[in-house]
């Protein structure tokens, strides 16, 4: 299953949706299906989950990439050692240290850069791996599809932290679980959808 982040909407596609769960099924000719129903979703301000049912989930896949312009990113998950989870408060949102891929870079090492330049820590390392997340958006009206690729990460002790107040970075904080309320009232659904994941990963 593949999952597309549209600004509040959550669209999964899959060839099984589960039970109870909305979803819209994806005539056979799919490029076809595409250019009538996908702008639609461009423009939605449905809140949740929608699932797309396909017998050929790897062609809708590549058929909805090839709609727009791919930028490549890498960010992390980071944890203290008190357990608790590395946020940034950039533009009004609650979000995870992540920035854009490098000429040259690989994604590991993007990733690790990213989280110390937009939080000024070091040390840290990564321990896993955590799904990619792609959402869109446009700029000067051309459609980007951003794919992060998501690492678990840990660093010891409890660093103090720099926001990098150059990227907008307003504050950085430590956060344990009783807090990601706070933090999922006021965030992106990739960034809730992480962060069920660590729970889930954790127990």
């Amino acid at each position: 299953m593949y999952t597309i982040f549209i600004n509040d909407l959550t669209i999964n596609l899959t060839k099984n949706p589960p039970e109870k769960e909305q979803f819209i099924e994806v005539d056979a000719d799919i490029e076809t299906w595409l250019r009538e129903y996908w702008p639609r979703l461009w423009d939605t301000k449905v809140i949740g989950q929608l699932y797309l049912q396909s017998d050929d989930v790897e062609r809708l896949w590549m058929s909805i990439q090839n709609m727009y312009t791919i930028i490549e990113a890498a960010g992390g998950l980071v944890t203290n050692s008190e357990d608790e989870v590395l946020f940034i408060h950039r533009l009004g949102k609650w979000d995870l240290p992540k920035g854009k891929l490098e000429k040259g870079e690989d994604i590991p090492e993007c990733a690790l850069r990213e989280v110390e330049e937009e939080c000024g820590i070091v040390g840290h390392e990564i321990v896993g791996q955590l799904p990619d997340t792609n959402h869109t958006y446009f700029i000067k009206g051309k459609p980007i599809l951003k794919r992060t690729y998501w690492f678990k990460m840990k660093i010891e002790g409890k660093p103090e932290l720099t926001p990098q107040v150059e990227e907008d970075i307003t504050e950085t904080v430590w956060f344990d679980e009783s807090k990601w309320n706070e933090v999922e009232q006021n965030t992106y659904p990739s960034i809730s959808y992480l962060l069920q994941l660590h729970r889930v990963g954790d127990k």
